[in-house]
């Protein structure tokens, strides 16, 4: 479960990470 539960958290992260370049315009574009 350990492996499992670090899984889905990096997966979130990575979500969230995902969301802010999203929402926040990149700097030369």
């Amino acid at each position: 479960w350990r492996s499992a539960a670090s899984a889905q958290r990096r997966r979130r992260s990575t979500a969230t990470r995902a969301a802010s370049s999203a929402s926040t315009p990149t700097t030369g574009s």
